[in-house]
């Protein structure tokens, strides 16, 4: 049995790639093999310190060339490094001396694997996946993913290889790189000092998922803002951008383990409740308006994605049918989404090219 694995573990290190793109350039999945001491990593994912341990990262080129660089490992993230099986792990590479290959100058990114090794939460990635996907095609404050199919051997021959999906997120700088932005790192965000376009249209995308886990305004206890959300904006300039990430206790991926916030009055993550700050209803307009002109691309997304069982994809598509027959109709808009939005009407920040 263990050979077979180690042949599957090789297998993927085989298939060669026919060009030679940027890491997120692409959309289909890159092969890797990630070497580490995940049984000593795992052990020690309880600790609120966890120093990164030696592994390697190993992948084909362009030319069908093997590619192996150092990379140090460590666990991550909250409720799934403490409760999965397989938890996030976040990878820092050399920023120098991986010149000419895939890896060139990246930093630290954060991977994400399925909580458990089983088909049914091999979907879930790719359906947290595919969130990501559709963010990218409604903003342009968007975090960059990669599929992978991925190997993982124990350095220490302590545990036997396993295969299975998983996916790369970009750093938060080179995101924010993207727009000539740097990332700010902040205790608190001001609703005054927030994007109201860009907020409208996170808080909207978090309605399209049914996603309650995540706050534009203040981060866990002893962490940066935000909740889920990371901040980017013009250096010097005070007003900020929200970026969110980590979707797997949305309705969308319908993990499981999720469950929706207590604060509010419902019992399942697919139901829908809008949990965004008011504002004036112009931004809720545009971002409806964003989402009304990228229905065809989100859900070709998911379509053409073909990473889903057929079950699995009449269901997602159902669930996002669900939501355009709440935006496209202006009675429910003012019921599920106006109604509940939090806290009072607050002007927008002032910009050159803000409307007076």
């Amino acid at each position: 049995m263990k050979r077979r694995v180690v042949a599957v573990v090789v297998l993927i290190l085989a298939v060669s790639v026919e060009a030679d793109p940027l890491l997120f350039e692409q959309t289909e999945p890159l092969n890797v093999v990630l070497t580490g001491p995940f049984k000593s990593l795992y052990k020690n994912r309880k600790k609120d310190i966890r120093p990164y341990s030696e592994g390697r990262f190993a992948f084909f080129d362009g030319k069908g060339e093997k590619i192996t660089i150092p990379v140090n490992i460590k666990t991550r993230g909250n409720f799934r490094r403490i409760n999965c099986t397989n938890p996030p792990l976040r990878l820092n590479f050399k920023k120098k001396g991986n010149d000419g290959t895939l890896m060139a100058s990246q930093d630290k990114l954060k991977l994400v694997a399925p909580c458990k090794r089983s088909g049914r939460y091999e979907e879930l990635i790719s359906l947290e996946y595919l969130a990501y996907q559709i963010f990218e095609r409604v903003s342009e404050y968007h975090l960059k993913t990669r599929q992978l199919d991925i190997g993982y051997v124990d350095s220490t021959k302590q545990g036997r290889p396993w295969q299975t999906r998983a996916f790369l997120i970009e750093d938060i700088n080179a995101a924010a790189a993207r727009g000539n932005q740097i990332q700010k790192v902040v205790k608190e965000a001001s609703r005054r000092k927030l994007d109201h376009g860009q907020t409208a249209l996170v808080e909207l995308f978090q309605f399209f998922l049914g996603n309650t886990d995540y706050s534009t305004l203040r981060g866990p206890p002893d962490d940066d803002c935000c909740h889920n959300m990371r901040v980017v904006g013009e250096e010097g300039s005070d007003i900020l951008y929200p970026i969110p990430y980590d979707f797997d206790a949305s309705g969308f991926v319908d993990a499981p383990y999720s469950s929706p916030a207590q604060a509010y009055p419902i019992k399942k993550t697919t139901q829908r409740y809008f949990t965004g700050w008011c504002k004036e209803e112009r931004f809720y307009a545009q971002a409806i308006a964003v989402f009304s002109a990228a229905r065809s691309d989100i859900k070709n997304t998911v379509v053409d994605a073909k990473m889903l069982s057929n079950k699995t994809l009449k269901k997602t598509l159902r669930f996002i049918d669900d939501f355009y027959s709440v935006i496209d109709d202006d009675q429910r808009v003012q019921e599920q989404i106006i109604a509940h939005c939090r806290g009072n009407i607050i002007p927008p920040p002032v910009t050159l090219d803000s409307e007076v």
